[in-house]
């Protein structure tokens, strides 16, 4: 079994640190139904979002294993994942490519810990690529909003 995990909510601080900490990091916006098409060009593979369960809700239910891989744990509710996972019982794979058309990525948004001029820069490598140079880049001001900071400045 391989999986992949999508969230379909804004960007969270959370996320940055849990998943993406450093400089690094970058949360790639798709389009969903572009995901959805490129999950039905494979045989194996299901695209659905997760059901958050409390642990009285998964006693007082007749389990499937087939609903597994879309089930966590509620206190998790916060994620909004949607998961692609693909299963084999004949095969043993360590990866899946899948090809995900261009036009299904929205956004880059790269790390509020990258520094202005690495972002420019990066940013600079990004658009070079074919089909990319109008391709919405930003920069992650999740910690360190000017406008944010401005409008607390002027309060009275």
């Amino acid at each position: 079994m391989l999986a992949l995990c999508f969230t379909e909510t804004d960007e969270r601080y959370y996320y940055w640190r849990v998943f993406a900490p450093g400089a690094s990091g970058v949360c790639i916006r798709f389009a969903r139904h572009g995901l959805e098409e490129a999950a039905a060009t494979r045989v194996g593979i299901q695209m659905n979002p997760v059901t958050y369960l409390r642990l009285d809700d998964m006693r007082n239910r007749e389990l499937k294993t087939a609903e597994l891989p879309f089930l966590k744990r509620f206190a998790f509710q916060h994620e909004s994942e949607v998961r692609i996972i693909y299963e084999s019982g004949a095969k043993r794979l360590r990866k899946l490519d899948i090809t995900i058309a261009r036009s299904c990525v929205d956004r880059i948004t790269l790390s509020p810990w990258l520094h202005p001029t690495v972002f420019e820069h990066v940013k600079g490598l990004l658009r070079s690529i074919d089909d990319w140079k109008k391709l919405d880049i930003v920069k992650s001001t999740l910690i360190g909003n000017e406008e944010w900071k401005s409008l607390g400045e002027s309060a009275k």
